[in-house]
C-alpha cells in the first residue's frame, strides 16, 4: 500500500496561480509536460518512478542535500486541455498540491498554468519566506521549461 500523502485536504491552504503563454505548440508542450519537463527545468535532480506521468507515479525532486517526494493524484486529457496534479509526501517542506495545466487557446497559442494549494509542513509562519523562492521557481523555471 502506498505511503499516505502529507495532508488529508487542501481546504484553507493558501492558493498560488501563475500562468504564461509559452513558445511551443500544444502537442509538443504536452509531450514535454508528461515527461516531467517542468520538473526537469534545470533546478532539480528528478527521479520519477515512471518515465511518463501517470496517476500513482511518484517523483523525487533533489535540490542540494534535500529530497522532496510527490505522488501524482490526478491526470487529465481533454480536447485542448491536459495536465496533472501531484501531492506532497511526508518529509516534503510543504503540504499540499500543485497542478500543471496546458490549454490550447482559440488563436492556437498554448497557455501553461501552475496552480498550487499548499502551506509549510512545519512552522506555518514561514509561508511568506517560502513564497519568494517558490514564485521565482515557477516564474523563471517552470513557466519557461516547455518553450521550443
Amino acid at each position: 500500500m502506498p505511503e499516505p500523502l502529507s495532508y488529508s485536504s487542501t481546504a484553507g491552504f493558501p492558493q498560488l496561480h501563475m500562468s504564461r503563454v509559452i513558445d511551443a505548440d500544444f502537442d509538443t508542450a504536452a509531450d514535454k509536460l508528461f515527461s516531467w519537463g517542468l520538473q526537469r527545468s534545470g533546478l532539480f535532480r528528478v527521479k520519477p518512478s515512471h518515465d511518463i506521468v501517470e496517476e500513482g507515479a511518484e517523483v523525487s525532486l533533489g535540490l542540494g542535500p534535500w529530497e522532496f517526494h510527490c505522488r501524482v493524484v490526478d491526470v487529465f486529457h481533454e480536447e485542448g486541455r491536459c495536465g496533472f496534479t501531484y501531492g506532497t509526501l511526508p518529509g516534503h517542506i510543504e503540504r499540499g498540491e500543485e497542478t500543471f495545466t496546458l490549454e490550447r487557446l482559440r488563436d492556437g497559442r498554448t497557455l501553461l498554468l501552475v496552480d498550487a494549494s499548499s502551506q509549510p509542513a512545519r512552522l506555518s509562519f514561514l509561508r511568506p519566506l517560502l513564497d519568494i523562492p517558490r514564485r521565482a521557481l515557477i516564474r523563471f523555471f517552470y513557466l519557461h521549461a516547455l518553450d521550443d
